[in-house]
């Protein structure tokens, strides 16, 4: 639910289109050309409980990286997607408490891609409570 939810965020924010140019998952099949978008989950740090009891607040981390056939590309999309996210604080997605979305750094230039194209990325903690199932 986490990357669906921040892919409908980039949406919103006309970084691109689920399924056209933004993918979520790490086996989502991206284009071989032209540009994209991938988000992608993996492990953050531990779970906080609140004063009220068992109530965790998730700190998963997501990759995004962006994918261009040259660079000035990939690192425009980058950029648009850190200006996007990284300003959500104290908001509902899709029903879900997101308390923060924290950059672990800026975009930057994460080495070729493949099929020569160029790819430039970042990384994010979130901070948020469990999304509906």
């Amino acid at each position: 639910m986490l990357a669906e939810e921040l892919l409908a965020v980039l949406e919103t924010a006309g970084v691109g289109t689920r399924g056209t140019t933004l993918f979520g998952a790490s086996a989502a099949a991206l284009p071989s050309n032209g540009p994209a978008v991938a988000v992608v989950e993996y492990g953050g740090a531990a779970p906080i409980e609140t004063h009220d009891g068992w109530v965790p607040i998730e700190q998963p981390r997501v990759q995004v990286a962006a994918y261009a056939d040259d660079a000035a590309t990939a690192r425009t999309l980058a950029w648009a997607a850190w200006d996007a996210l990284t300003g959500i604080t104290n908001r509902l997605l899709n029903g879900t408490a997101y308390l923060r979305v924290q950059g672990l750094q800026t975009p930057f230039d994460m080495g070729p891609a493949g099929n020569g194209r160029v790819k430039w990325g970042f990384n994010v903690q979130v901070m948020k409570r469990r999304s509906a199932a």
